[in-house]
C-alpha cells in the first residue's frame, strides 16, 4: 500500500484560519503462488481512496472561538459496497476564565448516522452528537 497526503493552513486575518487537506491511498494486494486466502483477502481491510478535509477557525472577540469543518469520504466498492458521503461537525468554546472554558460540539450533523466499514462484524456505524 501506498498514497499520498497534503494538508495546509491558511491565516487569513488574525483571527480567521482556515486548513485543508487530502489523503489519496493506493493497495496492491494478492496471494502468493501455491497459497490460498480462504478470507479473500477480507483481513486486510477495505478504504476509501481518497479523503478531503476543510476546516475554519474563527475568534469572535477575545473569549469565544468557532470551529467548523467539513469532510468528503470516498465510496468502498468492495461488497458490502459504501457510498461517498459528506460530513461536518462544529464547535463553539467560550473562555470563561484563563482556566476554565466552556464549550458545545457536534459531530456528523449532517445525518442521523452512516456507515463507515463494510466489516460485518464491526462495521462502524457513527451517529450524531452533541456535547
Amino acid at each position: 500500500s501506498w498514497g499520498l497526503e497534503a494538508w495546509g493552513a491558511v491565516q487569513l486575518t488574525e483571527g480567521w484560519r482556515f486548513s485543508l487537506g487530502g489523503t489519496r491511498l493506493w493497495k496492491d494486494f494478492g496471494v502468493k503462488e501455491g497459497r490460498s486466502d480462504l478470507a479473500d483477502l477480507a483481513a486486510l481491510g477495505d478504504d476509501p481512496r481518497w479523503q478531503i478535509k476543510a476546516g475554519t477557525q474563527v475568534d469572535i472577540g477575545s473569549d469565544v472561538q468557532i470551529a467548523l469543518d467539513g469532510r468528503w469520504i470516498g465510496a468502498i466498492g468492495t461488497a458490502p459496497q459504501i457510498p461517498s458521503y459528506v460530513e461536518a461537525s462544529g464547535r463553539v468554546t467560550w473562555a470563561v476564565t484563563d482556566q476554565v472554558e466552556l464549550s458545545v460540539a457536534g459531530r456528523n450533523l449532517l445525518g442521523a448516522t452512516h456507515l463507515e466499514s463494510n466489516d460485518v462484524n464491526q462495521g462502524q456505524r457513527p451517529q450524531r452528537s452533541i456535547v
